[in-house]
């Protein structure tokens, strides 16, 4: 749903008064694991093993790119791929590639649902590889999307000027 929801809107752009290039998917806990979906998805997966199973998919503008400019992550990790590493086994292929969107991580040190180090620790590597940006900022003393990793400060802070420098945008005063 989600990458169809990025088509929607990237096809309907000029009614919305938005850059269709410049489309960013952020999210905490759940959505931050969509987020960093979108952010490494190739443009087929999550698509075409479902074409001829979900009726629905023909109206969601298959011809339109799903793709993301950068992806804010806030509590939140690979965790699709892990699944779909364990659904397939060893011809499970890394969605780690140079086409990735840059991301952005925040997450708290302190975090019980979803654990800091499994899940900066395997972006940190995957995007090593790749010669995307990535960066991680991970907050001591600090829960499960609670205080610093979706404050104000940081978004204003960390993301914003990380998703304009990566995706050519001019913050302006």
């Amino acid at each position: 749903l989600a990458k169809a929801a990025v088509r929607f809107v990237r096809k309907n752009a000029a009614q919305f008064g938005v850059s269709a290039e410049h489309l960013i998917s952020m999210g905490c806990s759940a959505g931050g694991w969509t987020s960093t979906t979108l952010a490494l998805a190739a443009e087929e997966e999550w698509r075409d093993e479902m074409i001829g199973h979900d009726p629905t998919l023909a109206s969601t503008n298959m011809e339109v790119s799903s793709r993301v400019a950068a992806a804010v992550v806030m509590s939140g990790g690979p965790n699709a791929y892990d699944l779909k590493a364990l659904a397939v086994g060893a011809a499970f292929i890394s969605p780690y590639t140079s086409e990735n969107a840059p991301m952005i991580m925040l997450h708290g040190g302190d975090d019980f649902i979803v654990n800091v180090t499994t899940n900066v620790g395997k972006n940190r590597a995957g995007y090593a590889r790749t010669g995307v940006p990535f960066e991680a900022h991970v907050f001591p003393n600090t829960s499960h999307c609670e205080k610093d990793v979706e404050s104000e400060a940081s978004v204003a802070t960390l993301s914003i000027p990380f998703v304009a420098k990566h995706t050519g945008l001019v913050l302006k005063d």
